[in-house]
């Protein structure tokens, strides 16, 4: 029976297995250096303990119309300006809405949220027929995170900022974006 066994064979394979092991090994120890590593560069980036307010990134001045204006007027602004949203002000200059081009295509096209399709709507209409009134505003002073955080879980696609009713300036959600960009050590959530 000993003549038929292949003795170097089964040492081969005993050496190969533990090889293996042993590679596995070093492979987990490359991976836990380069995690370590990258948790020790994340903590090398200085974190901003300063709060990035409204004022430092709101656009300003702001394309505006009174409420009285017609749906045209609006059109035109947003081609014109390249713009998403117009905030809508009563004859004393407070905010007194707000209309976006979105909101405007649909109503003129007629179609519902639901899908269905309405009368088309006439283009010299007043654009306080459909502009939001319920409007979400921002102080200068208000802090960009929950700024964010309110374009997030409201669904909102801007906000503008007021100081004593007053219209200062106005936020995009892309103005956000950019100033993630700018500030990549800001923390966001803190």
């Amino acid at each position: 029976a000993k003549l038929l066994r292949k003795p170097g064979t089964a040492s081969v394979l005993k050496t190969e297995a533990v090889r293996s092991v042993v590679g596995k090994k070093k492979e987990r120890y490359r991976q836990k250096k380069y995690t370590d590593q990258s948790y020790t560069e994340v903590e090398r980036i200085s974190r901003s303990p300063t709060v990035l307010k409204a004022q430092q990134i709101m656009t300003t001045p702001v394309y505006t119309l009174f409420s009285n204006a017609k749906i045209t007027d609006a059109l035109q602004l947003f081609e014109k300006y390249n713009i998403r949203h117009i905030p809508i002000l009563s004859q004393d200059n407070s905010l007194a809405g707000i209309i976006s081009d979105r909101n405007l295509y649909q109503y003129c096209s007629g179609i519902t949220y639901d899908g269905n399709q309405n009368a088309v709507h006439r283009t010299d209409e007043d654009i306080s027929s459909f502009m939001v009134t319920r409007v979400l505003t921002a102080t200068p002073d208000s802090d960009v995170r929950d700024i964010a955080r309110i374009f997030v879980e409201q669904n909102i696609g801007s906000m503008p900022i007021t100081e004593n009713r007053q219209l200062k300036g106005i936020i995009a959600r892309s103005d956000v974006l950019g100033a993630v960009m700018l500030h990549y050590s800001l923390e966001l959530w803190g």
